[in-house]
C-alpha cells in the first residue's frame, strides 16, 4: 500500500500532553467524563469550569480553536 498514512486528526509536533504516559492521559480523560457526567445540570458554574479545563489542556497541548 502505498500513499500518504496521515490522519486529518494527527498534528504533527509534541507538546507535554503529547509526551506524557498513555496511562495517565487514559485515566485523566475518564476521569473528566466521569465528573462530567456526575455534575448536577443545575450547577451551571461547573460546566463553565469544566470548559476552562478544556481549553486550558488545548492550550497546553498547542492546538487552535480551528483544529
Amino acid at each position: 500500500m502505498s500513499g500518504s498514512h496521515v490522519h486529518a486528526l494527527h498534528r504533527h509536533g509534541t507538546s507535554p500532553l503529547d509526551r506524557a504516559a498513555p496511562q495517565v492521559k487514559i485515566v485523566g480523560s475518564f476521569g473528566f467524563v466521569i465528573a462530567v457526567v456526575l455534575t448536577p445540570r443545575t450547577a451551571v458554574w461547573a460546566f463553565a469550569v469544566y470548559a476552562a479545563m478544556v481549553v486550558v489542556g488545548m492550550l497546553v497541548a498547542r492546538l487552535s480553536p480551528a483544529f
